[in-house]
């Protein structure tokens, strides 16, 4: 290959990279309005909520679910959890340091009643 014909494909090559990586970090793209409006003066954000409101109003809802016994037979397997101590008052401090455990009250209070 021709140095004359190397020299000149390494320049157009730097320049494109150049051209490239000033599109994506420099140049601007004209800024979308922050809010648009449609032909009824709505919002558009406001005529996607109020479609989807019209069509959540004509929904019906069936029990069926609740009264099929599949449903019926199914069973709660929730597992109680036991409280847990209350962790040290000051994380960071050394383990074994003299300190007082977190107390934890809850107090209420009662509105007098004339």
């Amino acid at each position: 290959m021709n140095p004359l014909l190397k020299k000149i494909l390494i320049a157009v090559g730097i320049l494109l990279v150049i051209f490239v990586a000033y599109r994506m970090f420099f140049a601007s793209e004209p800024e979308a309005p922050l809010s648009s409006e449609t032909v009824s003066g709505l919002p558009v954000e406001d005529g996607d909520l109020l479609s989807l409101l019209l069509q959540l109003k004509s929904l019906t809802l069936s029990d069926a679910l609740l009264a099929d016994p599949t449903f019926v037979t199914l069973q709660d397997f929730t597992v109680e959890l036991a409280p847990e101590p209350v962790g040290r008052r000051n994380p960071f401090a050394v383990i074994g340091a003299a300190e007082t455990p977190v107390a934890t009250t809850t107090s209420t209070t009662t509105p007098a009643t004339p």
